[in-house]
């Protein structure tokens, strides 16, 4: 348990600090301290964080906490002890002095402070996680004490203290793109280099073991690379979007490629990699393992052709590794050989040309969003040995009509034929247990779906809203289908609402049935012509997006003993002029009603708890809203963009009036 006695120490006299209100905060479960999770005064640009909250002392600034802010300057509390990764995302600091007991600061905590000029390290912060600091283009000054335990600066260069690992290089505090890393370095951090395109050159030491994630990320000026005889590990994108980058001269010795190390790099034709090489060979622009059974990456623009044509992969190939021909768009055809086991994700992933596939029979493995937007490809026949097909597989391939299902698949991802604007028929077959959320949404031409009797799981917004049929067995284990409305077999859940089965005369008005409990995420997305919904007493929970975009819903009486209204729930219902809330109703989501341009009046009951983020933001008629007493939490932009005379009416004291002096709102108490 935290000592709070180590941290009520004689302070030097501050600058008073801002109101506990102006902050989201928890109980820090390690240390008994505070955790600030969220600012609320977003229009302050300088602010001092108090030394306690509720009596505990806040040892900690939460993830995003104040990321996107205006900040300018910030006064820390002298018994914080962390700060959480995108902390600081964002926001306009200029300059930075962190407290002597800060111990840690996550991954891109001040991540793409722009304005970010000056910051000081204290001596005994043990964990500076990967781009801490990235994308700060105005720093100039950067202050490491000789004292500190774990870190020094070096020519504008953050090392361990043991100069074994470089952390960070400061293109901002360096005179020239021209880099040699200094001897005795094994380590080059993730991020470490993260978008410096002002570098030019640089050069390895021999003893240099691991190059880290995107450690050279969008070095656009970086044109060579000779890596080190010693180099063991090269991380997942360590090069990528290197976009001058021509040749690289690969090590014999090296063990580990990752994903996608030199991905969008279109200037790179010379690859050097000896026949002395463990694990990896090139072959006509390929690179392999070296036993060749799986293939690492295809380099279009080290194609005699350029890329244009069709490719065969060898016959011994076992493995198409993760992204191995990712937007090779010229590509327009490719041959699998037989005993192909496993295509990696998004191994052909905008292959903008690629028209047809046939994936061997043999195929167990298709990794997620492997074809995601080939927006050529016009059918594909899926092999019997498949049993899964993960989310994204076939996403955005707007050309694709037909697909062949294997009877034995028992599950469709998430995504895994979105916008697959061209596919009229799909057969599901009898095995299949589950359908991902949005699997066939936005397939425009999909007009009929027999659902087979064993599925077990429907996800959100299953299908394209212009289904006109769906044939749901009586067998069926699950579901049920009445007047065009999907629900659980059991009547407690209502899953889709699809407009173009319900008659024409039924489409304006629709009666919630009784015993529905839940109205699923999405359910009523879109539905153009519904005017009114009615719902019974025993709904319990709206969930997010169940009538986002319902135009033409005019208003909303709300049942007794509803307890949630889920994110975005009733977002862009845009004639929408009247809600009523019951008593009882707990909390309100964010982005619930925002876009609600035509609502004018709110009354909130005794009961609500929390009203989310841009609740009804663009609410631009809203002049009127009472809130509880009880209230505990208004989100940030709750009420953004509504009508000029907006008013809050609440008990004086409250979070309501609060909220309103922190806004520059009308606040008039009832």
């Amino acid at each position: 348990m935290f000592r709070f006695n180590n941290v009520f120490k004689a302070l030097a006299q501050r600058p008073t600090p801002n109101p506990p209100s102006d902050f989201e905060w928890q109980v820090d479960e390690a240390t008994g301290g505070v955790a600030i999770t969220k600012f609320l005064n977003w229009d302050s640009t300088e602010i001092v964080v108090p030394d306690q909250i509720d009596g505990r002392p806040v040892v900690k600034i939460g993830e995003s906490a104040f990321a996107e802010t205006w900040l300018t300057s910030i006064q820390l509390p002298d018994a914080l002890l962390s700060v959480d990764s995108n902390a600081f995302y964002a926001s306009c600091l200029t300059s930075l002095k962190l407290p002597s007991g800060l111990r840690s600061i996550g991954e891109a905590a001040f991540l793409n402070c722009s304005q970010l000029k000056s910051v000081e390290l204290p001596d005994g912060l043990q964990t500076l996680e990967r781009n801490a600091f990235g994308d700060c283009k105005s720093l100039t000054e950067f202050k490491v004490s000789p004292n500190s335990e774990r870190f020094k600066l070096v020519d504008g260069v953050l090392f361990s203290k043991d100069g074994k690992t470089l952390f960070a290089y400061f293109a901002s505090m360096r005179e020239n793109g021209d880099y040699v890393v200094p001897d005795g370095v094994e380590i080059i951090a993730d991020d470490a280099f993260w978008g410096c395109d002002s570098l030019s050159s640089i050069t390895f030491p021999q003893g240099l073991k691991t190059i880290g994630v995107y450690a050279f990320w969008r070095c656009v000026s970086l044109s060579s690379v000779k890596l080190p005889q010693s180099l063991q590990t090269l991380g997942n994108k360590a090069f990528s979007s290197c976009e001058s980058l021509s040749s690289v001269e690969f090590p014999d010795g090296l063990q580990t490629l990752g994903v996608g190390a030199f991905k969008s790099c279109g200037s790179l034709t010379e690859l050097k990699i000896s026949p002395a090489s463990e694990r990896f060979k090139l072959v006509d622009g390929v690179l392999f393992s070296k036993d060749g059974k799986t293939l690492i990456a295809y380099f279009k623009q080290m194609r005699k052709d350029g890329g244009q044509s069709g490719y065969v992969v060898p016959d011994n190939v076992e493995t198409i590794a993760d992204e191995a021909f990712f937007h090779c768009d010229l590509l327009s055809s490719v041959g699998l050989p037989r005993g192909l086991k496993t295509v990696g994700r998004k191994a052909f992933a905008f292959c903008e040309s690629l028209t047809s596939v046939a994936l061997p029979d043999g195929l167990q493995t298709l990794g997620a969003e492997a074809f995601y937007g080939c927006e050529s490809l016009t059918s594909i026949a899926l092999p019997d040995a498949l049993l899964t097909l993960a989310e994204g597989t076939f996403c955005g391939c707007k050309s694709l009509t037909s697909v062949e299902l294997p009877n034995g698949l028992q599950s469709i991802g998430d995504d895994a034929f979105l916008a697959c604007d061209s596919l009229s028929s799909v057969e599901l077959p009898d095995g299949l247990r589950s359908i991902g959320d949005d699997a066939f949404r936005r397939c425009e031409s999909l007009r009929s779906v027999d659902l087979p009797d064993g599925l077990q799981t429907l996800g959100f917004r299953p299908f394209t809203s212009s289904l006109s049929t769906l044939n749901v067995s009586s067998d069926s284990q699950r579901f049920k289908l009445v007047d065009g409305v999907l629900l659980s077999k059991d009547g407690k859940t209502l899953i889709a609402y699809f407009e173009k089965m319900r008659k024409d005369g039924d489409k304006a008005i629709y009666i919630v049935p009784n015993g529905v409990e839940t109205i699923q995420n999405g359910a009523f997305c879109g539905a153009e012509s519904l005017t009114s919904v009615a719902f019974p007493d025993g709904l319990k929970r709206i969930g997010d997006s169940a009538f986002f975009a319902c135009e033409s819903l005019t208003s909303v009486a709300l049942p007794n003993g509803l307890q949630t209204v889920g994110n975005s729930a009733f977002e862009r219902c845009s004639s929408l002029t009247s809600v009523v809330f019951p008593n009882g109703l707990q909390s309100i989501g964010d982005d619930a009603f925002c876009g609600c341009e035509s609502l004018t009046s709110v009354a909130i009951p005794d009961s609500l708890l929390t009203v989310g983020e841009n609740a009804f933001c663009d609410c631009e008629s809203l002049t009127s809203v009472e809130l509880p007493v009880g209230l505990q939490r208004i989100g940030a932009g709750a009420f953004e963009g509504c009508a000029d005379d907006l008013t809050l009416y609440g008990a004086v004291g409250s979070v309501a009036e609060k909220y309103a002096a922190q806004n520059e709102l009308r606040f008039e108490p009832r």
